[in-house]
């Protein structure tokens, strides 16, 4: 992990500035909650994608990239939506996004209470198409007005994650208000036998 989380680091910053809207030149159609979540989403799977690329390679450092890579996969779209709400938060919007996509794909699969992920040249394939989707709905929002592009962007994120209502409010998906009540059952568990085991040693 010492050397995975800096790896990902640097390719999401560098991510950030590529593409055909890179965010230092794009960000007044990006500040809104959604408008963030497709940045980071395009960032996060570029990122994800190329690490898992580069793992497939001779490379000495292979196997720390796909650790990288799999780091920004669970990390985005598990940590990230149980950290923050997505109505307040990009980053947990974009996890949301990021999750129904890979399911969407059949890259990642839920049953039984046990979320499952496929391998990583199954990743590579899924990621592929994802990018090649949000290039396309960069495309035409570069092309629109202001606010035409803002709307297009947004169309995207709710289409694979429609959890906005009728007022905007931003819900939680039914997967993470699961992963948010499983999580804190947990550790509430925890909690309570760290008190019971402290109890018991003082004693």
């Amino acid at each position: 992990l010492n050397l995975a989380i800096p790896c990902k680091t640097v390719f999401h910053e560098w991510f950030h500035r590529q593409g055909v809207m890179p965010l230092q030149y794009f960000h007044s159609l990006l500040d809104t909650v959604a408008g963030g979540a497709f940045e980071e989403a395009r960032v996060e799977t570029g990122a994800a994608l190329k690490l898992f690329e580069l793992a497939q390679t001779s490379h000495p450092y292979a196997e720390i990239y796909e650790l990288a890579a799999m780091f920004i996969i669970v990390d985005r779209t598990l940590r990230y939506p149980y950290a923050a709400h997505p109505n307040e938060n990009c980053d947990a919007l974009s996890g949301q996004y990021i999750l129904a996509q890979l399911i969407q794909k059949g890259c990642a699969h839920f049953d039984a209470a046990q979320l499952h992920f496929e391998s990583p040249a199954r990743f590579v394939e899924a990621l592929t198409e994802i990018q090649k989707e949000l290039l396309e709905v960069a495309n035409v929002a570069l092309l629109s007005s202001h606010d035409a592009a803002i709307q297009t962007i947004h169309d995207h994120i709710f289409k694979y994650t429609p959890t906005k209502d009728k007022e905007g409010f931003i819900h939680r998906s039914v997967f993470h208000e699961w992963l948010e009540r499983r999580a804190s059952a947990t550790i509430g568990r925890l909690l309570a036998e760290t008190a019971a085991r402290e109890g018991v040693e003082a004693g």
